[in-house]
């Protein structure tokens, strides 16, 4: 599988060195198992005997190992390559705790992504500066004129979103309509900037093809193919180089172009939010919001944690068996909830495990009433408590004895995940996603559970072989 994402389009025996598809495995697995950046999993590479000896490295083999090379072979693998890895995990698990998967728990938590706390004026300061650095070279090197004096326009956006700064920290009188001015300032700035843009990028499409020539320059002179001191080899080779070199140049700028486009579009957007909300007063949408032009698959969740009323990343839904392994993960759409994914992955859950799973509990975020139903139908013995203190004590009235006997030792198992997703957190990198893109925080998160299942899987190991140790203690309920 790891060769599979590693080497697909490449072979192995070309190219310059890289490392092998164990070796790759091994260090993604450490990476986020011990919660480690790129640099310290370096030295541990070169450094670590036991590391090493996991890698099958000898203690004095001269392989380096660079956090460079490291991170180009760990960013290769597919998240989905990773969750099968960690399901063999977990399926090797069950073999020695059979009955973990009768019962299993699920929450969900929100992993952040890297940013800076958004507001509009810091957005578009973000954007007019992305968007001036792909200008200015670009321009330059068509002698285009007009981008001169682009570290200036820059200043002047930041002057002017400094001051807004200051005006929403120290408020004041009349804040709202000075906040205002300001804006419309920042905005005609910022306009200014994009407007040159677009005419730049239709300048240059007009000019740039759409894709590099497929034919070779066949306009020799008479003169040159008459010269006997030239080559006829060496005469298409020549072409064929100035060739490839011309259609690398051609698709550098085409990709500078898309990029260009991709960061002006993304500038729109938060400048038209700006103005509807700031100008305007209107309230705008979360999901008409961006919260990072670089991360703009970011959202807004307002879960009321204590010290952390507002998050900016991404929700995730977890389940854990009554071993500690993480058998299932989901990383939800922007606009998903709690409550529209409870069903649908409970059935991807049995479909996995073969119906086995008799007890499932979730907390009262979940609920609803179609939810109440069609749990009932994939879950022997679902627990999912109704929102409020009246209508959680008449569900639990309305069950037989031996129901309530279930749903209430579920309810107590619960909080439990609570801990568990508390160690992903703190253990292995899942407060805040370090890699770039959705598809890095996919990857990201599924290593972090990866290490955690190897940790769970080990401490197993450790408790069949010496069930006294202190590595083999637990306090999950038996």
């Amino acid at each position: 599988m790891v060769e599979r994402d590693v080497s697909a389009k490449s072979r192995s025996d070309r190219g310059r060195e890289g490392l092998s598809y164990w070796c790759i495995l091994v260090l993604a697995a450490v990476r986020l198992g011990c919660n480690l950046d790129y640099d310290k999993l370096h030295d541990l590479a070169e450094n670590h005997r036991a590391l090493r000896s996991i890698m099958e490295v000898g203690e004095f083999d001269e392989t380096q190992f660079s956090w460079k090379r490291i991170r180009d072979n760990v960013c290769l693998l597919q998240p989905a390559t990773i969750e099968t890895i960690s399901q063999l995990i977990v399926a090797e698990g069950h073999k020695l705790v059979p009955d973990a998967v009768r019962t299993m728990r699920a929450d969900s938590f929100v992993i952040e992504t890297n940013i800076h706390y958004p507001t509009d004026s810091s957005l578009i300061v973000d954007g007019i500066r992305k968007i001036l650095e792909l200008c200015e070279p670009l321009a330059t090197s068509r002698g285009l004129s007009g981008w001169r004096q682009h570290a200036q326009l820059l200043k002047a956006v930041k002057s002017v979103a400094r001051r807004i700064a200051r005006i929403a920290a120290k408020k004041g009188p009349n804040y709202q309509e000075r906040l205002k001015t300001e804006y419309v300032k920042l905005l005609k700035k910022s306009g200014r900037v994009i407007r040159r843009t677009q005419e730049l990028l239709a300048s240059r499409k007009s000019r740039t093809p759409s894709r590099p020539a497929d034919h070779v320059n066949e306009n020799v002179s008479n003169e040159n193919v008459s010269n006997e001191n030239v080559n006829s080899e060496n005469v298409n080779s020549e072409n064929v180089n100035s060739e490839n070199v011309s259609n690398e140049n051609v698709s550098s700028e085409l990709r500078e172009l898309t990029l260009l486009e991709t960061f002006v579009t993304r500038t729109q957007q938060v400048r038209e939010v700006a103005h509807r909300r700031v100008i305007k007063g209107e309230k705008v949408p979360n999901d008409e919001k961006l919260f990072s032009l670089f991360e703009p698959h970011t959202q807004l969740y307002k879960r009321g944690k204590a010290g952390e009323p507002v998050q900016f990343g991404r929700l995730v839904l977890v389940f854990e068996d009554g071993a500690g392994f993480f058998t299932q993960h989901r990383l939800l759409e922007r606009t998903e909830s709690d409550r529209d994914v409870a069903v649908p992955e409970t059935r991807r859950l049995q479909q996995r495990f073969d119906n086995q799973v008799e007890e499932l509990s979730f907390d009262r975020g979940f609920h609803s009433p179609t939810n109440q139903e069609e749990l009932a139908k994939l879950v022997k013995s679902p627990c999912l408590p109704k929102p409020g203190v009246k209508q959680a004590a008449e569900q639990v009235a309305a069950q037989s004895t031996t129901a309530s006997v279930i749903f209430r030792a579920a309810q107590q198992r619960h909080p439990g995940i609570e801990s568990a997703i508390g160690g992903l957190q703190s253990g292995n990198g899942q407060k805040r996603c370090r890699d770039r893109g959705e598809l890095g925080l996919e990857r990201y998160l599924a290593l972090g559970l990866l290490g955690r299942n190897l940790h769970t899987f080990g401490r197993w190991l450790i408790h069949r072989e010496a069930p006294d140790s202190e590595a083999a203690r637990t306090h999950r309920a038996a």
